[in-house]
């Protein structure tokens, strides 16, 4: 097996680990994620602003890398109701969080590199926004696959949360 596939082999076991509650914290996972690890994975569509790369998929969790364009942003978005801890190894983000319905705004968040978000069972709304001028990554786990959430466009801050049908871009073997 090469170095590189032990290495992300680690990593979803890492995953695995806090999704089932074992004995593992999300530091340790955060401690082992790097632009160079990740890197061989990394892809970038040239027309989204982010690219989604599944890593790892099973009926408990999804392990997705998500591949940033410099300065871009996500929708206005839930999880469907599911766990969701977000590490960004690669760059600073920023996390706006709004109330159930995605119209207002209740926090914004500046994350340096390295740092750790989280949203728990509840179906707040979020954006996450890279904050560099460069392409950057960021791993995404979720409890349980979402393969449908509700979303907000910001040319449509009116109107209410719709649903939307989540798809990889890329999704490894």
């Amino acid at each position: 097996m090469s170095e590189q596939k032990k290495e992300i082999n680690i990593i979803i076991e890492e995953a695995r680990k806090i999704v089932e509650n074992r004995d593992t914290k999300v530091s340790k996972l955060n401690d082992l994620l790097s632009r160079k690890t990740l890197l061989p994975y990394a892809q970038w569509n040239k027309d989204k602003e982010y690219t989604r790369v599944c890593l790892y998929e099973n009926l408990e969790f999804e392990l997705i890398l998500l591949c940033w364009k410099p300065l871009a942003k996500t929708p206005i978005h839930n999880h469907n109701k599911q766990n969701c801890c977000v590490f960004f190894f690669d760059a600073p983000f920023r996390e706006t969080t709004y109330c159930n319905e995605g119209q207002k705004s209740l926090k914004v968040n500046d994350i340096q590199k390295g740092g750790v978000s989280s949203m728990e069972k509840v179906n707040a709304c979020h954006s996450l926004q890279n904050l560099s001028d460069k392409h950057v990554m960021s791993l995404h786990l979720y409890n349980r696959p979402i393969k449908k959430c509700e979303i907000i466009q910001d040319s449509d801050l009116e109107s209410s949360l719709n649903w939307a049908d989540l798809k990889y871009d890329v999704k490894l073997a």
